[in-house]
């Protein structure tokens, strides 16, 4: 996770941030689809990895205006960084507790 380096305020935790954002975010499209249509079935693989986009991109424009506000409010990008890196954790916990449909014996 790369969200806790922007905690630290110095232009060499921000380029570490780049590469380990980018490292993360180019290696999770064969993971993302491999683990869908592992856990609900390749008959739907398609229709999820769709849904799954599609939640991402508007995830990813609702980030922009609220970390907007958050930083109008605040003056910094910080409490928003950690509300990510909060929320990223909550993400975890419930990917662990997801069940298989069809649990493999």
């Amino acid at each position: 996770m790369a969200l806790p380096l922007l905690l630290i305020k110095s232009v060499a935790t921000y380029y570490m941030f780049i590469v380990l954002l980018g490292l993360s975010f180019f290696g999770m499209a064969p993971v993302s689809s491999a683990w869908i249509g592992e856990v609900f079935g390749e008959k739907i693989l398609g229709g999820l990895l769709g849904l799954s986009g599609f939640i991402h991109f508007v995830g990813s424009a609702l980030g922009i205006y609220i970390f907007t506000i958050i930083n109008s409010i605040y003056g910094t990008y910080y409490p928003a960084f950690l509300m990510s890196f909060v929320l990223a954790l909550i993400i975890l916990v419930f990917c662990y507790l997801i069940k298989s449909p069809n649990p493999k014996i």
